[in-house]
């Protein structure tokens, strides 16, 4: 890796240490860099490859170390294109805007963005490069629900009414979800083997049980662990056959 690369990541590093947003902080973007960084060895990516994919996981959502209190609602529909412009900012400090790596990283973290259409992506990012894009989504995805984040999601439902709603709705959104998006064998097999596991294995501790029994009452628990049940044994049929 260039000196130059691995200085823009360290100054990714600096920028999500004091990220407030306990959902996209330092931490998510290791385990995203870290997801992709196996994945793209699984593929046998190459060099340049495998450095446009770490750098756009370190980016990806460096836009949330610019505000202390991150919005639900909007930050989410433009926080890639505004990684996407403090990457190329960056870069530019160190004369390397131009350079391959980073150009395709800026694209990637762009084209992951919720409002970025497919004719979009496939305007700005030709198929090899829509490859690193899939790579860097299974990784933030394998990351939703990571402990830490679960944990600090829990958090910030005790302190806010609007975080408890939300919380509720990605855990029902979670269990329905009958299709599961990933686009690598690496993510799916993952995603079965060890986030779906510690996922329920977390939400049957004592303490996380009881939490949401006195938060949301036991009647809307005991129908979320039925549920969960169900879609633990449906994704592992699914992945059994394909």
């Amino acid at each position: 890796m260039s000196i130059h690369i691995a200085a823009l990541i360290e100054e990714a590093k600096k920028r999500m240490s004091a990220s407030c947003d306990k959902l996209h902080d330092l931490g998510h973007a290791s385990r995203v860099s870290t997801y992709s960084a196996e994945i793209g060895r699984e593929l046998a990516l190459g060099e340049e490859e495998t450095q446009i994919i770490i750098l756009a996981s370190w980016w990806h959502d460096t836009a949330r170390s610019l505000t202390r209190k991150p919005s639900v609602l909007w930050m989410r529909c433009i926080d890639d294109f505004i990684s996407g412009f403090l990457l190329s900012r960056a870069a530019k400090r160190l004369h390397m805007r131009e350079n391959e790596i980073v150009s395709q990283a800026i694209r990637i973290i762009v084209s992951k963005n919720i409002g970025t259409t497919r004719l979009f992506t496939k305007f700005i990012l030709s198929p090899k490069y829509r490859t690193l894009l899939s790579i860097v989504q299974d990784a933030d995805a394998l990351d939703a629900l990571h402990l830490s984040r679960l944990n600090g999601l829990k958090q910030m439902a005790e302190n806010s009414l609007v975080y408890r709603h939300m919380y509720k709705w990605v855990v029902w959104w979670f269990l329905h979800s009958r299709e599961l998006e990933f686009q690598t064998d690496w993510a799916r097999r993952y995603f079965g083997e060890e986030v779906l596991k510690n996922f329920m294995l977390w939400f049957r501790t004592k303490e996380i049980f009881e939490w949401h029994s006195e938060v949301f009452s036991q009647k809307w628990l005991e129908k979320r662990m039925n549920e969960g049940e169900i879609f633990m044994q449906t994704f592992q049929v699914s992945f059994q056959t394909e």
